[in-house]
């Protein structure tokens, strides 16, 4: 299995004239975008990508820079084909960058909105140019050891990482010590028992993803469970795992913010491995999920930024609904675009994180916008609300339009280069956030969770988790090792939850006393291997058990005289022969401590004694 520190060298060849050519660009550009730097906000830690080369190939800086990119058969949501014109030259495209509103701009026809902002029938009016050297028909592609994975687990490591586990495996261990329980399921737990425990909840999501699932405890039953849940763990110690998985040490002191929650540091360096193996499509899209334990209470959200293309979880936000504001949506999104920005990527926004305020800031990071505005806001004039017009309307921030329909949707689009259907784009971003939903909550491992969970912290890892498998099957699918017939999101999920439970469960066929020979044998074909050596092994202990003793004649008649005594004693000693076991049987002849092991019982009849005293 591939480490994830291995390192692939860059290989770069340029002749002294592309020297010369790469210099005048990087000047041009930094010249271009010098009004721009001292914008960018201090919550952007990561250096923007307007100051690298901009060749004519439009080359993603995001990628490896490899020589030669490996080829995948990756099939997206959409071809680019289906939101691309044939030609540029349409009424509805945006015109390169033409002068401000002039005199001979006031004769057309003008629409005031409530916030001021003058809108127009004149396309002169718009400031922001059509990009030239957009990069929206950029492919979805993996980096560094995604490249060349070659099963669900390997890419699923890749994310869920040792220091993930490991961190999970030490709070989860000083809360189960804290609970101080005496039964056999309330010892701690260990990384591989951890993995097998996340193996589960994947296959729990396969095998109850139904709209009235039964109780979970059914998994484990002889009746209607399957067996690998059995053979793995008993219904018990799963349960007990749930109650004490945690993820950040109470004593620690580690939260940064007065809202924030325990996961917090899981979910930064989960994202960070997300970030790490993946160059997203150059269409981007944001998602808002809900978390919500009941519904008097303030919930959280995960605000995504997905790959449109590819459904990738490319970055992401936990917030709570109490700080949902017009700051915290624009603070929102420029940390959502950081890893893209300066890319000519484009962004399509959900309704209640449009703005013209967030619209002007991403086109100064040279990331081009789709977005719809809320009906309530103050950018929309006046015309557009009482009149059903498919009119489109320019302002210095782009172009607004009404689409047709019963709801009133008012999309704006800034940015976008003449040979985009942007209808279309946008039609397609919102068919890609309900397919990524129903890619989640198909197979999505809340299934595995009780009936009333109590810890928002549990919620929000389960989710990462069904984060976590959808992006490593992405990965897969764009790796060099897999053809064209890539497994489908049921089968990498059952692939994996079998791959994480492995480890455990050749640990239980090694335990002699822990499980039945027949779940030994469930075990053997679970894991494919063979069980000739478990029943010849099975048969020497079944004949060592039932082998015959024999009595020497001279110790069949008991000695003249001899006078037994009881056979239990009033405390518990060691047996005399193994020292294993503390027993209160003994010899009724010699009185030694034994064990039922090392005892041979004879009933009276056999013995042909009688008067024998109450044992």
């Amino acid at each position: 299995m591939m480490s994830n520190s291995d390192e692939y060298p860059t290989k770069l060849t340029n002749t002294e004239e592309e020297v010369d050519k790469l210099s005048l660009q990087i000047f041009k550009v930094e010249s271009e975008y010098a009004e721009h730097c001292d914008s960018i906000s201090q919550d952007e830690v990561k250096p923007s990508f307007s100051e690298k080369e901009l060749e004519d190939d439009c080359v993603d800086p995001l990628n490896d820079n490899e020589e030669e990119l490996l080829t995948s058969h990756f099939q997206g949501e959409y071809e680019d084909d289906d939101f691309l014109k044939e030609s540029s030259n349409d009424e509805s495209s945006e015109l390169t960058e033409m002068p401000c509103r002039s005199k001979r701009a006031k004769v057309c026809r003008e629409f005031k909105a409530p916030s001021g902002r003058v809108w127009s029938v004149n396309k002169a009016i718009c400031k922001r140019a059509s990009t030239t050297n957009s990069n929206i028909q950029l492919q979805p592609t993996g980096k560094g050891p995604a490249r060349k994975a070659k099963n669900s687990l390997e890419t699923w490591l890749l994310l869920m990482d040792n220091g993930i586990l490991t961190t999970i495996l030490t709070c989860t261990n000083e809360e189960i010590r804290n609970h101080k329980g005496k039964s056999a399921f309330e010892k701690p737990t260990d990384i591989i028992e951890l993995r097998a425990w996340i193996g589960l909840n994947y296959l729990c999501g396969i095998f109850r993803n139904t709209a009235k699932p039964g109780p979970l405890s059914e998994l484990w039953t002889f009746e209607l469970g399957n067996s690998i849940f059995r053979a793995t763990m008993t219904w018990k110690r799963f349960e007990f795992l749930t109650k004490c998985l945690r993820f950040s040490s109470m004593s620690s002191g580690k939260r940064k913010f007065k809202n924030s929650i325990h996961i917090e540091e899981i979910w930064q360096k989960f994202l960070t491995n997300c970030r790490s193996y993946y160059a997203p499509s150059g269409n981007c899209v944001v998602h808002e999920k809900t978390i919500q334990l009941y519904p008097d209470i303030n919930s959280s959200h995960l605000t995504l930024l997905c790959d449109s293309k590819s459904l990738y979880v490319c970055n992401g936000l936990i917030t709570q609904q109490t700080t949902n504001t017009r700051e915290t949506h624009e603070q929102s999104i420029l940390q959502l675009v950081v890893d893209i920005k300066g890319s000519n990527r484009n962004v399509t926004l959900p309704e209640n994180y449009t703005s013209a305020e967030i619209v002007s800031k991403l086109l100064e990071r040279s990331l081009t916008v789709v977005g719809s505005l809320p009906k309530e806001s103050e950018e929309i004039p006046k015309t557009l609300l009482v009149k059903e017009s498919a009119q489109k309307l320019y302002s210095d921030i782009g172009c607004i339009k009404r689409l047709a329909g019963e709801d009133a949707i008012f999309m704006l689009s800034c940015g976008l280069a003449g040979n985009v259907a942007i209808e279309r784009l946008f039609e397609l971003n919102k068919f890609s956030c309900k397919h990524f939903e129903e890619a989640i909550d198909t197979f999505s491992t809340i299934y595995a969770l009780p009936d009333m969970p109590q810890n928002i912290s549990l919620l929000i890892f389960h989710n990462i988790m069904n984060f976590a498998a959808l992006n490593a099957w992405i990965l897969l699918r764009l790796s060099a090792s897999c053809d064209e017939s890539s497994p489908t999101q049921r089968e990498f999920q059952r692939d994996l939850g079998l791959y994480l439970t492995q480890m455990q469960l050749k640990r239980q066929l090694e335990n002699k006393n822990k499980l039945t020979l027949t779940q030994k044998l469930q075990i053997c074909e679970i894991l494919g291997e063979s069980n000739e050596k478990l029943l010849l092994k099975a048969c020497e202990e079944a004949k060592k058990n039932s082998c015959e003793g024999f009595v020497p004649l001279e110790k069949i008649k008991l000695p003249e005289g001899l006078v037994l005594m009881s056979k239990t004693m009033e405390r518990r000693q060691r047996c005399a022969i193994c020292s294993i076991y503390h027993t209160r049987t003994r010899c009724q002849q010699c009185l030694r401590a034994l064990c039922y092991r090392h005892l041979i019982t004879r009933c009276n009849d056999c013995m042909g004694i009688t008067n024998l005293p109450e044992s």
